[in-house]
């Protein structure tokens, strides 16, 4: 619990997915949000105070949206482009691979971790800006018809965004994988395990 502490990863897996979650439901329930110009004015005038709970609120939205963005992943991408690990027939199983790797070789273990984190990030970002993207449709609706072209606009980049961070979780997990497999194997590390075993 010591080593605890607030990272990069907290910001960019957390805090900003809970902010844009923040914001789609602001665009939502706020009546006198009519034009794509007043986002900016939302946050005028905000005190410290009012900032450091929005901070709060944010990470712990974004921690909770986690869960529904690894599900997006798991049941939409890598249903729509396969899974991202390679087919294992024989051989270690991938816990294995990385309880050798974390044993071993742990600045690999680290390196090839990292990849997960990115994985992480991407679907989470995915996740917020798809609610954000929901968020921006239902207001193209509420909205008078000269604005209803901008809203629109910013739904679609919404959308796009939501598709190319899920598409970068894919590929980061995929590179996760296939690192994770060729690192044991480069570096004989089931074999240094058998070593020591009979030792």
């Amino acid at each position: 619990m010591d080593n605890i502490k607030f990272s990069i990863f907290d910001f960019f897996a957390y805090l900003i997915p809970g902010s844009i979650i923040l914001l789609a439901f602001t665009v939502i329930f706020n009546p006198f949000l009519t034009k794509v110009v007043d986002l900016g004015k939302q946050f005028k005038g905000i005190d410290i105070s009012t900032g450091l709970v929005a901070i709060v609120v944010s990470y712990v939205i974004g921690f909770a949206a986690d869960s529904v963005g690894s599900w997006l992943y798991t049941y939409t991408v890598c249903k729509l482009l396969g899974s991202p690990k390679p087919d294992m027939k024989d051989g270690l199983t991938f816990s294995e691979q990385r309880a050798l790797l974390r044993q071993f070789s742990p600045d690999n273990f680290q390196a090839i971790h990292n990849w997960k984190v990115l994985k992480t990030m991407s679907h989470n970002l995915s996740c917020a800006f798809l609610i954000l993207t929901l968020s921006i449709f239902i207001k193209t609706f509420q909205a008078a018809t000269v604005q209803r072209a901008e809203w629109l606009l910013l739904t679609l980049i919404a959308l796009c965004m939501s598709i190319i961070f899920m598409h970068r979780a894919h590929i980061f997990d995929a590179w996760h994988y296939r690192n994770l497999a060729t690192t044991v194997k480069a570096l004989h590390l089931e074999e240094k395990a058998l070593k020591e075993a009979h030792l």
